[in-house]
């Protein structure tokens, strides 16, 4: 393998060490410290970089904190269901149809359902977001309760 050569002779590595070296002795003639006050400075700028990441990073919600959100939601939003729908303990699965069959929603129970929703969750839910797919089943309706809830956070 053939070295890398600088114009005027001597290898490139040679060349960028001996600058190095010129530098950081300039350094130390103008009463900045050389080599270490350099690895200092590079120790504060990394330092500096990892706080600024750490900052990033705190601002990031927890990732077991949104599953126990969305946890808390989907409990909630079983419950208020089963209330509407009139089966006491016997609570609807999460992908379970709530209309359309004999156990889901008529129109007085869904009305019931999203007052329900609007009281406990303190959100509105507006007339042009009544779709049948947004209250298909219980993750669909959490779902959606989250948005809501997410944009009343950030108003």
């Amino acid at each position: 393998m053939a070295k890398l050569r600088a114009p005027g002779g001597g290898s490139l590595a040679r060349i960028v060490k001996r600058n190095r070296v010129a530098g950081y002795m300039r350094q130390e003639s103008e009463g900045r410290g050389g080599r270490s006050d350099n690895l200092e400075n590079r120790h504060r700028m990394t330092e500096g970089m990892l706080r600024g990441r750490i900052d990033i990073l705190s601002k990031t919600p927890n990732v077991s904190q949104l599953d126990e959100r969305i946890q808390t939601v989907q409990d909630k939003v079983i419950e208020l269901a089963s209330i509407s729908l009139g089966r006491g303990s016997d609570a609807p699965g999460a992908d379970e149809p709530l209309y359309g069959t004999e156990a889901g929603f008529d129109s007085f129970s869904l009305l019931e359902f999203i007052l329900r929703l609007e009281d406990e969750f303190e959100i509105v839910i507006p007339d042009e977001d009544l779709e049948p797919d947004i209250f298909r089943s219980i993750n669909t309706v959490t779902a959606y309760v989250l948005r809501r809830i997410e944009e009343k956070e950030t108003q």
